[in-house]
């Protein structure tokens, strides 16, 4: 019988849509998507595209300019500020959203924010900062 990682094993029973039971021996094996309801292996490749899809998002606000609007994935509209270094020698993007919250979000979730782009048509109207707590960021996504 050859040896299998439970890494490998895991990876198998992701595949595999049943569950593998044994009512005699009352035993079940059950992959990691169908125990906790999502997956959490990453391949190589997936983790070679987080990395492309991070950089490109780096690379993407290195062009935004202080006072641009943006559009934070989780938490909606807000102000590009700046990209700062905290205290912990790491950096962060700073957002500021309506009443004057400024939001930190560390470098390595850059891909959460993007340049504002707007509806288009005649007549460009801009748009409101979001309220961070609000819920209505969640309305709106969830609506379009």
């Amino acid at each position: 019988m050859p040896f299998v990682t439970i890494m490998e094993l895991s990876q198998l029973l992701a595949t595999f849509p049943l569950v593998v039971a044994s009512l005699e021996q009352k035993i079940a094996l059950l992959s990691s998507p169908q125990l906790f309801g999502r997956s959490n292996i990453q391949t190589r490749e997936n983790s070679q595209l987080n990395h492309q899809r991070r950089a490109q998002a780096q690379a993407d606000l290195e062009d935004i300019q202080g006072g641009e609007l943006v559009v934070h994935n989780e938490y909606g509209v807000g102000r590009f500020k700046e990209i700062a270094v905290n205290s912990d020698g790491l950096e962060e993007i700073h957002l500021r959203f309506r009443d004057a919250v400024i939001l930190s979000v560390p470098i390595d979730q850059s891909h959460l924010v993007s340049r504002y782009v707007g509806m288009g048509g005649k007549k460009k109207k801009t748009p409101q900062l979001s309220k961070i707590g609000d819920g209505k960021w969640s309305k709106t996504k969830k609506d379009g």
